[in-house]
């Protein structure tokens, strides 16, 4: 039986709506929130997508329906499955990129839920059962330290909860640091990773899931799953939250200039949300 997806999230910036619908900022307390509804338990949502009132997701029921959720990815492999959310452009790559070099988790909540849906379709559908336990793609922990946290377990944190999966942040470890992959193809950068990974015995004879933000190459998570089966994972699976087949467009700079793609979102409807 698939676990229900629950979504939560945390508090958006404060709203109030207009006679026409319209959701527009508001200098009101919270307790002016929504049509002057005081319940303090009951706070407040902002959809990331449109902008309007949503639930603790951050993402309201229409922007999820108008997702292009992909689903299971068949490469002719047999060693386990992938799964992948929603394409590397648009508003789903911004979130991407705000997660990953801007702080924002509250991007990394709407990736997970993406993600939890498009691996609930792709199991329930052939009634498969999910992996024993999810598995972040590890850093190391030079980068981490500069970052200061991994986006991917960032990602596998809120997935485990919403699909009610442990989460495992050390069963994998990656204790040699290899150069950026950006703009890599895969033979460098499966070469780049070589030995990169480590697992721990715990993987044993496990059904494991491996998370990450960017499916690009595959070279990643070869390399990981290489680790996870040299340990004596029985199957691991892939799952991301985006996926690109260019690797030369999953370029990112700490300057900001990538975020200008981020499309505008509309407040008076959900027409103009889709990602362009």
């Amino acid at each position: 039986m698939t676990p229900k997806i629950v979504a939560y999230g945390k508090p958006c910036r404060r709203l109030t709506r207009s006679v026409t619908g319209v959701a527009v900022r508001s200098k009101a307390p919270p307790s002016k929130l929504l049509c002057g509804v005081n319940d303090p338990s009951n706070p407040v949502y902002e959809c990331l997508a449109c902008r309007l009132p949503s639930g603790r997701s951050r993402l309201c029921r229409v922007c999820l329906a108008d997702a292009p959720i992909l689903g299971e990815q068949v490469d002719g492999s047999d060693r386990g499955r992938r799964v992948v959310a929603v394409p590397h452009q648009g508003r789903y790559r911004y979130w991407v990129h705000r997660l990953k070099y801007r702080n924002d988790f509250d991007s990394g909540r709407v990736l997970a839920l993406l993600l939890a849906v498009a691996v609930q379709d792709s199991y329930a559908a052939e009634g498969q059962p999910l992996p024993e336990a999810l598995l972040p793609v590890p850093l190391h922990w030079r980068r981490r330290l500069r970052r200061g946290y991994n986006q991917s377990e960032v990602l596998a944190h809120e997935l485990s909860q919403l699909i009610d999966r442990p989460l495992w942040p050390r069963a994998l470890q990656r204790p040699i640091p290899a150069d950026p992959q950006q703009g890599l193809d895969r033979d460098e950068r499966l070469t780049n990773l070589n030995q990169a990974f480590l697992a721990r015995p715990q993987v044993n004879s496990r059904h494991l899931a491996l998370i990450d933000d960017v499916y690009t190459t595959g070279a990643t998570s070869t390399a990981a799953a290489n680790a996870l089966y040299a340990a004596g994972a029985t199957r691991v699976d892939v799952w991301c939250a985006t996926l690109t087949t260019d690797p030369h467009t999953h370029r990112h700079t700490h300057r900001g200039a990538e975020y200008g793609d981020q499309p505008q979102p509309s407040r008076s409807s959900h027409s103009s949300s889709k990602p362009k």
